[in-house]
């Protein structure tokens, strides 16, 4: 076994596409290097990121498999493995640049798609109004 941990990197990678794809019942498959691929259902499968620091278990989601493929969990796994390597936190270094658009932006964009079909006033006004109090 090699001694340097960045050497250490992919060697356990034992996961395809078709074995991914083929498993339909509840699991949690080990890629090595830290990466997961959490399996609920045949169409539920989601790549995580886990480490250990200071004696604690850390998880980081990396996506949905297929949307994001092998290669690019791999590839997410192999940076965040090195951020842990360098005593940074993976969460804040990878963080993905935000969309630009908030729940509120959208809801009110897409309220003002759809005001216009509610067949009375009362209702419009409920709609939106139930969004601003509980969402």
């Amino acid at each position: 076994m090699v001694e340097n941990n960045t050497e250490k990197l992919f060697v356990m990678a034992k996961l395809n596409f078709k074995k991914i794809d083929s498993i339909s019942t509840r699991k949690k498959i080990c890629d090595g290097n830290g990466l997961w691929i959490y399996i609920s259902s045949k169409t539920s499968k989601s790549w995580v990121f886990i480490w250990t620091k200071d004696k604690k278990r850390n998880e980081m989601g990396l996506g949905s498999f297929p949307e994001i493929s092998l290669q690019v969990a791999r590839d997410l796994a192999h940076k965040a493995k090195q951020c842990v390597l360098h005593g940074k936190n993976p969460r804040k270094e990878l963080k993905r640049p935000s969309s630009g658009i908030d729940f509120q932006k959208a809801a009110i964009s897409r309220y003002e798609e759809i005001k216009d079909k509610f067949k009375n006033h009362t209702h419009r006004e409920q709609w939106i109004s139930s969004l601003k109090n509980h969402a």
